[in-house]
């Protein structure tokens, strides 16, 4: 067995491949790039003036942050920006090149981050924070630096709540918005005190799986960055950093806060959440006092619900998202003893749904259309139906809402960041845009419409005025928009009562979202609800007696039903909707004038620019007779049509190199992957001495692949390419009796399909099914004739509890042609090299109950059948110890095999079952990278040759990003 081991340097190299973007350059894309005095700014042709903008806001927020921290990183920065998905996110990496991503998709009112003046400054301004942040290297890290390029500092080795933390707070205190200025954040801290959810600081280091989940290292860790300026100010804080940055030991985070601020940083948490949990209190006792909302909770699972809509009288539908569970749409019967939501339809992401007048079910999906788009779509699935049907393509199409009396839903649609309303006709297919960005309003975001029952308008959320967000009246035959709010603040989700005369919207004009209503009528306006959490997406039944909400608690966002009672409201002072029309505001028009006013210098995208080497990391391993030490090196382009890696391991005993140099080219499709390797592989002990003991046969491989990938759909891949192979025997052939056979050029071509079934959830799973085939032939220029094809079938069975997985797989491989005396195939043991995904036909099977190796075959056949599931939630760490205790769980499994020569008749007597048990314990490492601990037992029933009965294993392993 060799077990291959790195430095230090292998966690950075983890860190490296962990950049890779969810959503490359598509090979149809003609990239440019403008060149500023400190950035590469990488950009798709048409969106040209949003690389304008992003250049002066860059320029312009990078002065600002080098001089806070004291230290400016190399330049030019990269900065690519992309468009193929329509979630808004970043990401920064120093780490083996220095490159921001941003996509152009601006937040959704659903989304946390909607709470900006300008959605480019605020994303800019939060990548950068890390870019700066993270590239400082003082003392040894400089060192480091200097011998082995372009690594991720020891000092990135921060708790999440540290990285993100600090940028939300910059994203915050650099603009006039900002998360840490936002209603949605101030109300998950404020549930999270009031329902005894509140995190530990251990619990922001990582991003934790149970709620706030994703959210904690970011909310918390941002206002708890904003506490600390305001309690030791800006230059504290960044000295701290700059002390972090020069570390040995990079996680002596209590001990540089006791130097830099005079106190542990634990001691500081502790201080301020006793200071917010005293703050929330107080509001509680405040709300309450006012007389809270009276309401049912009708889904108690917390995390993501999303979009009530009133299927009839009684019938509420809604998204459920549950890490626990595949999301879907729900429904429940308000009319039954003891309601229960059950599962309508699968889906991966809604964005909004309704529903038309048929009683069918139009909303919009985030389905991947292929490896390069992630954009919603709209579906609809008719009444009594159980399977949806797509109704766009590609067409970034969201937030449905059905035109009463129609086949027409009108929606948002958007491209390069600009979204429009958007109407497309059910029976037709017709798709049209009702409105269309121009020079003015190019920064209009609209969402969430909703049709008035009459269908001759809606009202609409629309962010503008530089973070305004307000209702607009959009009239459908005019086209013209008038204004129904006003509030500094944001209004979101509008929703009509059956008669069209209230507009219900959601508000966090007091601090706290809750229900309002608009009378059309008299032009009052009301609250209809008083809560302590929040309350979102107002819907009113048809017979407008119970108002359906989603409201927020401290497990998340929960589906709630109250009275519609106008009769319990208040009354609330309205604002002046003045001025009357959607307003530019003047953070956006200076940005928009100084990115007109500038003109860098623009070519081509150059891939060289960035693709060369960056670093080097030693590494070395260790076999059962050897000692091997070597180098390795990595590098890619920032656009990702380019990526290669190379290594090169010397073996003392041996005096052998075992290298390779491995590349793959993605600007077209299909990609090419390119692969030259040479390497000792151990066959086992299939030859013997001079004194008749049977010893292992090395066999040098010098291997070349070229091979072409064709993704189809989303999860599928063909591929297909040519394997030249030279086998010699490594040691003196002399030595061996019989000499081996079929050395020599192996000359072949390879094939096959792989599909992958993806499942992600809390705990993901993932059944890769496919089939690949190698087929040498001597026409080729060979010295052997042989076909070898292999498959492999994974299926996740959904299970009627929660917890847990049940999977079966099964996986087989058969050679035809001449035949080896060593055979191609071996059984046995409990690891196994994967036949289709890592070298696509594998030599060995994996059977736990016996021996690796005991039974080789030109046949072989495995099957499992395991139960995954969960012992204990530890989901704690220690103060701010880079080790975060994640769970404990079990799988149970049942597998049987057999190996068998190509003549040799399949009995009962050569089929191999086993059955076990596996207990494992993930954890997380430095704050990011996952492990697990696993002990296994497995008994092989069959003792043949003394190969069967109980076998112990131990594994230590993961450290995946």
């Amino acid at each position: 067995m060799r077990f291959r081991i790195f430095t230090l340097g292998f966690i950075f190299a983890l860190l490296w491949s962990a950049g890779a973007f969810a959503y490359p350059f598509r090979p149809a894309d003609d990239f440019r790039t403008l060149h500023t005095e400190h950035f590469r700014i990488t950009y798709h042709d048409p969106y040209r003036f949003a690389a304008l903008r992003a250049a002066v806001i860059a320029e312009e927020q990078f002065a600002v942050l080098t001089a806070r921290y004291g230290w400016t990183p190399h330049t030019p920065f990269d900065v690519v920006m992309t468009d193929r998905t329509d979630l808004s996110n970043g990401s920064s990496s120093i780490t083996p090149v220095q490159v921001t991503r941003l996509l152009l998709a601006p937040p959704h009112p659903t989304d946390r981050l909607d709470y900006y003046d300008d959605w480019l400054r605020l994303l800019i301004t939060h990548e950068l924070t890390h870019a700066v942040e993270t590239d400082m290297v003082f003392k040894l890290n400089t060192a480091l630096r200097y011998t082995f390029g372009r690594l991720t500092p020891l000092g990135h080795f921060q708790p999440q709540g540290f990285i993100e933390g600090n940028a939300v707070f910059q994203e915050t205190d650099l603009t006039t918005k900002g998360r840490n200025r936002s209603a949605h954040s101030l109300m998950m801290l404020r549930m999270a005190a009031l329902d005894d959810r509140w995190p530990t600081l251990d619990q922001i280091a990582v991003f934790p799986r149970e709620w706030p989940s994703g959210a904690a290292p970011y909310i918390w860790g941002g206002l708890f960055h904003q506490y600390l300026v305001e309690r030791f100010g800006m230059e504290k804080v960044a000295a701290y950093y700059r002390k972090h940055a020069g570390q040995i030991w990079p996680f002596l985070f209590n001990h540089d806060a006791r130097v830099v601020f005079g106190t542990h940083m634990s001691d500081l948490y502790e201080a301020w959440t006793k200071n917010e949990k005293a703050r929330f209190a107080a509001d509680r006792d405040r709300l309450t006092t006012i007389g809270l909302t009276p309401a049912t909770r009708l889904t108690t699972n917390g995390f993501q619900h999303d979009s009530p809509r009133w299927l009839d009288a009684d019938r509420l539908l809604f998204f459920e998202d549950d890490p626990d569970r595949t999301p879907n749409l729900r429904v429940i019967n308000l009319a039954e003893a003891r309601p229960k939501d059950r599962r309508l339809v699968s889906v991966e992401d809604v964005r909004g749904l309704d529903v038309t007048d048929t009683g069918a079910i139009v909303y919009a999906d985030l389905k991947p259309h292929d490896r390069w788009h992630a954009e919603f779509d709209l579906w609809r699935l008719p009444s009594g139906a159980s399977c949806p049907r797509r109704i766009t393509t590609l067409a970034r199409f969201a937030d449905p809402a059905a035109v009463p009396g129609t086949s027409r839903v009108i929606g948002t649609t958007q491209e390069g960041g600009l979204t429009r309303l958007t109407e497309i006709d059910l029976e037709t297919g017709e798709l049209r845009h009702l409105t269309e960005p121009d020079d003015s309003g190019a920064y209009f975001q609209y969402a969430q419409p909703a049709v008035h029952p009459s269908g001759r308008w809606l009202a609409v959320s629309v962010w503008h005025d530089d973070g305004n967000r307000d209702l607009f009246r959009f009239d459908l035959e005019t086209r013209a928009f008038s204004r129904l709010t006003a509030d500094p603040e944001l209004d979101l989700a509008p929703a009509f009562d059956p008669t069209g005369r209230h507009l219900l919207f959601s508000s966090s004009r007091t601090g706290v979202y809750n229900i309002y209503a608009l009378d059309l009528e008299t032009g009052k306006l009301y609250r209809v609800t008083n809560v302590l959490g929040g309350a979102f997406n107002p819907a009113v039944d048809p017979t407008g007696k119970r108002l359906a909400f989603v409201g927020y608690n401290g497990g998340g966002f929960d589906v709630y039903a109250t009275d519609f009672a106008p009769e319990r409201w208040t009354e609330v002072a309205r604002e002046s909707p003045e001025p009357d029309a959607l307003v530019v505001g003047p953070i956006t028009r200076d940005i928009n004038r100084r990115a007109r006013e500038i003109d860098p210098p623009t070519d081509n995208y150059q891939a060289y620019r960035t693709a060369w080497p960056h670093y080097w990391l030693p590494a070395f391993s260790l076999s059962d007779d050897d000692l091997w030490l070597g180098a390795q090196t990595a590098g890619f382009d920032v656009a990702g049509y380019h990526a290669w890696s190379a290594e090169a391991l010397w073996a003392f005993e041996r005096r052998f190199l075992d290298a390779y140099v491995n590349y793959t080219y993605s600007r077209f499709t299909p990609n090419l992957q390119l692969l030259a390797a040479q390497e000792a592989v151990n066959l086992g002990k299939i030859v013997y001495n001079r004194d008749l003991e049977w010893v292992d046969y090395y066999e040098r491989r010098i291997t070349g692949q070229a091979l072409v990938t064709y993704p189809v759909f989303y999860r599928h891949l063909l591929f297909a390419g040519y394997l030249g192979q030279d086998r010699r025997g490594l040691d003196d052939p002399d030595k061996f009796k019989p000499k081996q056979e079929f050395v020599g050029y192996w000359s072949g071509a390879r094939f096959g399909w792989t599909f992958d079934q993806g499942l992600a959830a809390n705990r993901p799973i993932t059944f890769p099914s496919g089939f690949g085939a190698t087929i040498y032939d001597e026409a080729l220029g060979g010295v052997i004739s042989q076909q070898l094809l292999g498959g492999q079938l994974g299926v996740y069975v959904p299970l009627p509890f929660r917890e847990g997985s049940l999977s079966l797989t099964a996986l087989g491989g058969i050679s035809f042609g001449e035949q080896l005396r060593e055979r191609d195939f071996r059984l046995g043991g409990y690891t196994q090299s994967n036949p289709l995904f890592l070298s696509f036909l594998s030599d060995r099977f994996a059977l736990p109950g016996y021996d690796g190796s005991f039974q080789n075959g030109d046949r072989v056949a495995t099957g499992t059948a395991a139960f995954t599931f969960p012992l204990f939630e530890i989901e704690r760490g220690i103060s701010t110890w880079p080790i975060y205790f994640r769970d404990i769980g079990g799988r149970t499994f049942a597998d049987a095999g057999f190996a068998l020569d190509r003549d040799e008749p399949l009995t009962d007597e050569d089929l191999y079952p086993s059955a076990g048990f596996d207990l494992y314990f993930d954890w997380l490492l430095a704050y990011a990278f996952a492990a697990r601990i696993q002990t296994s037992v497995a008994y092989g029933f069959r003792d043949r040759q003394d190969t069967g009965g109980f076998h112990w294993f131990f594994t230590f392993g993961g450290l995946i990003p």
